[in-house]
């Protein structure tokens, strides 16, 4: 009789931890940070002027401190080091030389409340 009650015994599932939540999570977001986005460029703002002028620069950022933008190798389908970044110097032909090279432009407000808040 023993033998009968443990062959209709309900199996219970094994436990699930909050750990593997975690770790799950975890992998995910390294997955995201060092395959899926492309990496970024710091150069100087003689590089990037430089970039323009070549021919190299597919569009642009502007806020009051920073440019940001995308070279054509983004276009080319190659990401590594497709994005750009680098502090905005006081500039009266940049504008100038961004139209000239055919780059597409924005500028960007910032809001310094926000900033200020968190």
């Amino acid at each position: 009789m023993l033998e009968n009650f443990k062959k209709f015994q309900i199996k219970m599932p094994k436990k699930f931890s909050v750990w593997h939540i975690i770790i799950a999570f975890g992998f995910f977001i390294l997955l995201q940070m060092y395959l899926m986005n492309p990496g970024v460029r710091d150069v100087t703002y003689s590089d990037f002027k430089k970039m323009v002028k070549e021919g190299n620069v597919l569009e642009c950022h502007i806020t009051h401190t920073m440019i940001r933008g995308k070279l054509r190798e983004m276009e080319r389908g190659t990401t590594k080091n497709a994005i750009f970044i680098t502090a905005r110097v006081e500039d009266p032909d940049l504008v100038k030389d961004l139209e000239s090279m055919g780059v597409r432009y924005a500028g960007h407000y910032e809001s310094p409340w926000l900033r200020t808040f968190f």
